[in-house]
């Protein structure tokens, strides 16, 4: 929703309130204060972030927060001019204020009256959720801005969450709870170090001065992952009215399991439709695999969430009957038909960010963005070797498998699932679950290329590349289901990384429909002047193809803060067969290079046959998280890697001409 729906947004002037321009007396007074020394860059800061909840006995929560932004640069303007609150079925706004103070003394003010409401998210019929924007067209450089406002919360879980590292400095954070006789709050710091706590009669406050903005780092986890975070869990004596407090996994697991069972009970609509999936199959193998391309391909991905719909899905029957549903609807209805062939399964509960849940995360609800699933093989046997098996003590061997995901079939781990963590849901066996990863010699992709130079300096190409596990999957989820346009753009903007100026003279994609196969990329190009000339010596590149993506990882000349965090584990491979123009040699064919190092090899050599140089290239990553003070071997090896791809060869006359 954020990128498209904020930009219509900001195209919308909202009303000023009337009456309403004088900013409240926390706000002028902080228009006063002096700003530290911040790095030329800074495009606004945080002066104040402000947030208070109050908990009662009935588990009813208010949420108060405040904050006040001085925007620096230009830049920063609009990320940084509205205000975003959410009416949802156990949230109820109550207060919005929104005020500017521009450096030529103008101010501005606004409250819930000029927001703006909407209901519109991707791939969602309905949804109850009414987001308010307080959107402010006055703000410029130098502006102040300050932000207030108040909501209701009858929470499902009694947990909240204060996040108070940003991506721009913050002067001031603090966070506030009072809360009821006979209630314990317990807190988790995320990220940060455990800091100080003062405490007051059923009350308790925490201040942060001077909070560093979240560096912006090549190749850095997702900024959930990293953000400074406070988790304030509530436990009280006596069962509250709402909310649940989760005292861990196994908790929780349990109250998800109450929550969806009925849910995924098969009646006779599904267990018809599973017998005519199955229909003449022994094979449980193809029976689970047939179940499962149904679920993936043939059910629709839509949302309607309405009340407590964003946690419990829909019945298996109103899915089947509907041909739509989201991930836990998708997972629910594949349980059902799994069900129905008297194979168990098991929601697991996950988010695809990679490292933000983590393995000793806290309890927390606030984690999870998606729901797969864990089906429970009934033979020893099936899928044996496979990435995406695990044994759980007292369960057996569990596939995962996610039936949202068209692009990973059964056995296939998807990539964002890969070393990850999430939450078995499985009675007395819930439990947060480590995900396995693929092999590191897996191979990913392999290029086998034709190339021919030519004495007026053109480089003529044939290029077959195999696409498998990771590399597939991205190649399906960038290109099966957009325009001939893009698929070409795609291709041409590859191309141009690799050899500049170029003719894209064909190509073809084969399998992108196919999950279970591998994808074949054909191609054939021309690049006019890929071989420079001084004299009678001509100069080339013989790793004519771009094997990393980018290197902006070397950009990075400061110390690393954040761990780095790699696309996945496995290996890419090159076969090149470079035929040389007519009546030139090669000046010195040069010895392999080799790097081995802690999370990656590689090895390139060049051998010369004839008037044809053959080249090999390994690029194999065996670890795709590394800590900070593993960045030095990063850059070892895409220095070298950036080198070989820079590498010319000569070319000189001899004389002769075939």
């Amino acid at each position: 929703m954020g990128i498209v729906l904020i930009t219509i947004l900001f195209g919308i002037r909202a009303g000023a309130v009337p009456g309403g321009s004088r900013p409240p007396r926390w706000l002028t007074e902080m228009a006063e204060t002096p700003l530290p020394e911040l790095a030329p860059e800074t495009e606004a800061v945080y002066l104040l972030n402000e947030q208070k909840i109050t908990y009662s006995s009935s588990g009813n929560m208010v949420r108060y927060g405040r904050q006040a932004i001085k925007i620096l640069r230009s830049e920063g303007i609009e990320r940084l001019k509205f205000l975003a609150r959410a009416n949802t079925f156990n949230t109820r706004v109550r207060k919005m204020n929104a005020w500017v103070i521009n450096p030529d003394g103008s101010k501005q003010g606004y409250d819930i009256k000029s927001a703006i409401s909407t209901s519109l998210a991707p791939d969602t019929l309905y949804w109850d959720v009414k987001t308010l924007f307080l959107v402010m067209s006055e703000v410029t450089q130098g502006s102040l801005i300050g932000y207030e406002w108040e909501e209701e919360v009858k929470p499902l879980s009694l947990e909240d969450v204060f996040i108070f590292q940003l991506r721009f400095p913050v002067l001031q954070a603090i966070y506030q709870a009072e809360y009821s006789s006979g209630c314990q709050p317990r807190l988790d710091w995320i990220n940060w170090p455990e800091s100080s706590v003062t405490i007051g009669p059923r009350s308790f406050s925490v201040k942060l001065s001077d909070v560093p903005a979240i560096k912006d780092e090549p190749l850095k986890p997702p900024d959930e992952a990293i953000a400074g975070r406070l988790l304030v869990r509530f436990k009280t004596e006596n069962a509250p009215r709402y909310g649940y407090f989760f005292s861990d996994w196994k908790d929780m697991g349990l109250w998800y399991e109450q929550l969806s069972r009925e849910r995924r009970q098969p009646d006779e609509s599904v267990r018809a439709k599973a017998s005519e999936l199955v229909s003449r199959i022994t094979d449980q193998r193809t029976q689970i695999e047939k179940l499962a391309a149904f679920v993936q391909q043939e059910i629709r991905y839509v949302s309607i969430q309405i009340g407590i719909g964003g946690y419990q899905p829909h019945r298996a029957s109103e899915i089947l009957a509907n041909r739509y549903g989201d991930c836990k609807d998708k997972a629910t209805l594949l349980a059902a038909l799994l069900s129905s062939l008297n194979i168990d399964s098991y929601y697991l509960i996950v988010n695809i960010e990679p490292q933000v849940v983590k393995e000793n995360s806290p309890v927390s609800l606030f984690w999870f963005n998606h729901v797969i699933l864990g089906i429970k093989l009934p033979d020893d046997k099936l899928y044996e070797g496979s990435e995406a098996v695990v044994s759980i003590p007292g369960l057996g061997r569990l596939l995962i498998f996610d039936p949202t995901m068209p692009h990973s079939p059964p056995g296939r781990l998807p990539f964002y699932l890969q070393k990850n963590n999430g939450l078995l849901v499985a009675g007395e066996h819930s439990r947060l679950l480590h995900f396995p990863g693929s092999s590191p010699d897996r191979l990913e992709l392999i290029r086998r290329g034709q190339f021919v130079l030519l004495a007026d300096g053109t480089l003529k190409g044939d290029v077959t590349e195999t696409l498998a596990g990771f590399q597939a999957e991205v190649a399906r989820l960038r290109l099966r289901d957009v325009h001939e346009q893009e698929r070409r753009k795609d291709m041409e903007d590859f191309l141009a990384r690799s050899v500049g100026s170029f003719t894209l003279e064909n190509y073809q994609y084969l399998n992108l429909n196919e999950p279970d196969r591998e994808v074949v990329l054909q191609y054939s190009f021309r690049a006019a002047s890929y071989l420079s000339k001084t004299g009678d010596v001509f100069s080339f590149r013989p790793n004519i193809l771009a094997m990393v993506d980018d290197y902006e990882v070397l950009k990075q000349k400061d110390d690393r803060k954040y761990p780095v965090l790699l696309s996945v584990v496995g290996t890419s491979q090159d076969e090149f067969e470079i035929k040389l123009p007519a009546g030139y040699i090669l000046e010195v064919v040069p010895g392999p290079v080799e790097l081995r190092n802690g999370f990656a090899d590689y090895y390139s050599s060049l051998e010369l046959n004839g008037g044809a140089l053959r080249l090999k290239r390994l690029f194999k990553i065996k670890q795709d998280y590394l800590p900070p003070d593993r960045f030095r071997e990063i850059l070892e090896m895409f220095r070298l890697l950036s080198s070989e791809e820079r590498r010319r060869l000569l070319l000189k006359k001899t004389g002769k001409q075939d």
